[in-house]
């Protein structure tokens, strides 16, 4: 197990020797998750795991754990959040390879052309992210929810008026 994480990485070469690389990734220079995030501060603890199972499968298991900062959509303040993440990938050379691997792989095509670690890092933590990141109810400090009353009676049906009018006729 290495604490010094590579820049780039060969999975193929990687899951035939069985290798286990881990360490720590910067959010620094993630241009795509920063539109996920409220500032690029901190970083991103990575365990890859290569091998190969019984079935001759080569496989990468990917394990992620950071805290972030994101947007509250309540609030639109910054919150913290914890952003932990496992993916079991059976590498595959080809499209047509993807239709034979079992079920318990999500399939990741190896180009002949080694991987940017930082750049996969990246795709499995926006993939992690949640759709909608809000503060609890009660930590939120919006005050629009402050002021909204909560009703105890069904609201009136709008048609009443109308029932009001027709029976005043007849």
């Amino acid at each position: 197990m290495s604490n010094q994480l590579p820049v780039f990485i060969d999975p193929l070469r990687f899951a035939h020797r069985g290798q286990t690389v881990s360490g720590n990734v910067s959010l620094q220079g993630m241009e795509r998750l920063s539109s996920y995030l409220y500032d690029n501060d901190g970083e991103v603890s990575v365990t890859l795991e290569f091998g190969v199972d019984s079935q001759e499968v080569y496989y990468m298991s990917v394990a992620l754990r950071a805290h972030v900062h994101v947007v509250c959509q309540r609030c639109l303040q910054s919150m913290g959040l914890l952003v932990s993440h496992e993916s079991l990938a059976g590498l595959v050379k080809s499209e047509a390879a993807i239709e034979r691997l079992s079920s318990e792989y999500e399939p990741f095509v190896v180009e002949p052309e080694p991987v940017l670690l930082k750049a996969l890092v990246e795709d499995e933590l926006i993939l992690a992210m949640p759709v909608a990141s809000m503060h609890l109810p009660e930590e939120c400090e919006n005050e629009v929810l402050d002021n909204i009353p909560l009703k105890d009676e069904p609201e009136l049906n709008p048609f009443s008026v109308l029932a009001q009018l027709k029976g005043r006729q007849d």
